[in-house]
């Protein structure tokens, strides 16, 4: 679909964002579509419409994060964010307001995490399963809440099996919940006690592990009842 501008801007300015990736996380908001140069450009085509950006922008899946990489300004004193989908199906530019200095127009700043409740310093996991083959529990960040983020590294390397792993005790000193899915993960803080092991600062989801040292529910088994009295019996 080509873009429908009577007469077409021209770009004064074309650069790539230099701040911080992880402060260059955003979103859609439907009210712009994405094209594959600036929307009033001769020649800009569509690559998804208001629509399906709306669509993104709703979706349930960390896969539809974006991460703006670039930023042009047109004779017009238009902005435009050049951004691609964190699974990499969606690459191209979105209109974004008349300033370079914060995202506006078609995309928002976007968390692509939030804080949740750490489990007590004390407490100790298991992974509830392992591979020797694959590793799809481990990562560098909870999956799919930065771009081109995926599994942990360990010494070096990419965790490609979780073998090792299957009779570690861990412990935990964060935990975030995922803004898309809901999911929480916990950050690796010790591994069988070592806070230098090579997997520290690893995310596993929290249904990924199992407690193994929680309180047991109270029953008459293996409880004692205590009832306080006052002098008069009472």
């Amino acid at each position: 679909t080509n873009a429908s501008a009577k007469s077409y801007a021209k770009v004064t300015s074309n650069k790539a964002l230099t701040s911080d990736a992880t402060t260059r996380n955003v979103t859609f908001n439907g009210t712009n579509a994405l094209y594959t140069k600036a929307g009033t450009l001769k020649g800009a085509k569509t690559v998804a419409t208001k629509t399906t950006t709306k669509a993104l922008a709703n979706a349930q899946t960390g896969k539809a994060n974006l991460r703006a990489y670039r930023v042009a300004t047109t004779n017009r004193g238009s902005v435009y964010y050049k951004v691609v989908s964190f699974d990499k199906q969606y690459r191209g530019w979105v209109y974004g307001g008349k300033s370079a200095s914060a995202f506006a127009g078609g995309v928002a700043s976007y968390a692509t995490t939030k804080d949740a409740t750490v489990p007590a310093s004390d407490a100790t996991f298991k992974l509830n399963s392992t591979s020797t083959t694959a590793n799809t529990t481990l990562f560098k960040a909870p999956a799919w809440t930065q771009y081109k983020v995926g599994r942990a590294v360990v010494d070096g390397k990419t965790l490609t099996s979780t073998d090792a792993y299957k009779d570690a005790v861990l412990t935990f000193n964060k935990a975030v919940t995922t803004s898309r899915e809901g999911d929480t993960w916990y950050q690796v803080a010790s591994v069988n006690g070592s806070t230098t092991n090579g997997l520290v600062g690893a995310w596993v989801k929290a249904s990924d592990v199992n407690q193994t040292n929680a309180q047991p529910t109270a029953t008459s088994d293996n409880s004692v009842k205590v009832v306080y009295r006052l002098a008069d019996g009472t």
